[in-house]
């Protein structure tokens, strides 16, 4: 019988869609993503039926496509690094949403755009805070991806919102 060292053994490593080293600053970025994915869809959604803009309907369905772009991206990156992301808005983006409810017309328009400022102001800045927090590569990718885009939008929404008045 041949016994080897155990320096020579083979280690049996984890599959490759299974990343072991996933870090706080993951589970920060995907949650924090998902809150923001879910915040935009509901928010834009109701900007779609309620909003009397067509200008504002254009934007909210421009984010509901991005959202849900980013949605397809990071959710199997998230499976892959074994995160479950939150079934439930966090408590203040819940306030927020049923504030919104209330509104129609102009306050609407006004509210809504406002509000996506605020959550694409603060996720622009909670991802770029997140540089070099993440460890899965498949996250770091894609939390660079998402600073992008939400300049992207974030300068849509900034440009639309002085011509509601």
């Amino acid at each position: 019988m041949l016994v080897l060292p155990a320096a020579c053994a083979r280690q049996v490593a984890s599959p490759p869609y299974i990343d072991t080293n996933v870090g706080s600053g993951d589970v920060s970025f995907i949650t924090h993503s998902y809150d923001v994915i879910r915040f935009d869809l509901d928010e834009s959604q109701l900007a779609l039926t309620r909003s009397k803009s067509s200008e504002v309907k254009e934007l909210a369905a421009y984010l509901i496509e991005t959202a849900g772009e980013y949605r397809g991206m990071i959710q199997p990156a998230a499976e892959r690094a074994g995160i479950s992301p939150p079934n439930e808005l966090n408590a203040d983006l819940e306030q927020r949403l049923e504030r919104i409810r209330s509104l129609s017309g102009v306050a609407f328009d006004r509210a809504y755009v406002a509000d996506q400022i605020v959550s694409h102001e603060d996720a622009f800045k909670h991802a770029t805070s997140m540089i070099g927090e993440t460890v899965d590569k498949d996250l770091n990718r894609l939390l660079r991806q998402s600073i992008v885009q939400l300049q992207i939008s974030l300068d849509r929404l900034r440009a639309l919102q002085p011509r509601l008045g």
